[in-house]
């Protein structure tokens, strides 16, 4: 929800794109022209066509927003652009002027990012559900983290249900989620609706 630092992120938040220039040859003024990572300075090689979307949810629904608006893709600029274009101004031949350096990223690219971090967010609250009695409110630390394990890292462990009589009884996750959906499916349907509109708000797209 909130972006990533320094942290490590995950796999679905990296991305490709092309690197693209705008600027001027002596025969044409050059917009979105792709170049290979090879034509950057030696000293720039970790920039490659791979890049972390870090950006905060409502902050990537912004850059959608914005792409639409101008009928364009995204452009995300590559940590030092602006020394980067500088130097290759003074040192290349293949351009008499570059203006800008960036990586041209679809929106549709970045919606997937979205909708799977909204649909993490449905996971986990019914993940959490299923790992939960009937009259508990709050989630244990041991059903959330459980939660994330299943939703996020992908670990389908087993997971412990207890029953009425307070046993403790480990079934299947595929099994107590299916259970657990059929008995408070309007619940989750109710939660995810909320989630869903509270971003959606964020990012002014209701506006």
């Amino acid at each position: 929800m909130n972006g990533y630092r320094s942290e490590s992120i995950p796999e679905y938040r990296r991305i490709y794109a092309p690197l693209q220039v705008d600027g001027t040859t002596i025969r044409a003024l050059v917009k979105h022209q792709t170049i290979s990572p090879s034509q950057l300075p030696d000293f720039a090689r970790e920039v490659t066509e791979e890049l972390e979307l870090r950006q905060s949810l409502p902050g990537l629904v912004e850059l959608i927003a914005a792409a639409k608006q101008s009928d364009e893709s995204v452009r995300l600029m590559p940590p030092g652009a602006s020394v980067l274009v500088d130097y290759m101004n003074r040192t290349s031949g293949d351009f008499n002027y570059i203006e800008s350096l960036y990586w041209s990223v679809s929106p549709s690219v970045i919606q997937e990012v979205v909708d799977r971090v909204r649909s993490n967010l449905v996971e986990l609250v019914a993940e959490m559900r299923a790992g939960m009695t009937s009259d508990q409110i709050v989630p244990s630390p041991e059903v959330a983290s459980q939660a994330i394990s299943v939703v996020i890292s992908g670990d389908k462990n087993r997971v412990k249900v207890k029953d009425a009589a307070k046993h403790v009884t480990e079934v299947p996750v595929e099994k107590s989620l299916l259970r657990r959906w059929l008995e408070v499916g309007a619940w989750v349907a109710g939660i995810g609706a909320m989630v869903l509109l509270l971003i959606l708000n964020w990012s002014g797209l209701f506006g």
